[in-house]
């Protein structure tokens, strides 16, 4: 090999290894950005794990509530039911009494007519026996 064909080559080969440092360095600061976005996915997955089980318990707490609410609902149905039927049997108790007291009423009514009736023929005979009375007194 010549003189010159060896500087050209050591020239090349520095030139080499120039760009070989300069991939090392570009390659190891890829590797520590790569080590920092790692860490900030390992991060961002735990976030994303706690909020998975946030979700669950979430999604739990409503289903036990909403079996609480069917619950309640179901209770206040029963609930109405019963005040429903209690209202009907109140009702019905209230319409017997009230027949009962207008057949008492009208029994009384028609009771208190014939005294009436009766207090009025025996007022027009006692008031015929007074006219009588006063008639005899008249005369003597």
């Amino acid at each position: 090999m010549s003189a010159q064909g060896a500087d050209n080559f050591d020239a090349r080969l520095d030139r080499l290894t120039c760009l070989a440092e300069a991939n090392v360095q570009a390659l190891t600061e890829l590797h520590t950005l790569a080590a920092v976005h790692f860490r900030s996915l390992d991060a961002l997955c735990g976030q994303i794990a706690d909020t998975n089980r946030s979700v669950q318990t979430l999604s739990e707490m409503i289903a036990t509530q909403s079996r609480d609410l069917q619950a309640i609902a179901c209770n206040v149905e029963n609930l109405v039911d019963s005040y429903i039927q209690q209202a009907l049997s109140l009702q019905s108790g209230v319409e017997r009494r009230t027949e009962t007291l207008h057949a008492v009423t009208a029994r009384r009514h028609d009771a208190l007519h014939g005294e009436i009736r009766a207090i009025r023929e025996d007022t027009r005979q006692l008031q015929s026996e007074n006219q009588q009375i006063l008639q005899l007194l008249q005369k003597q």
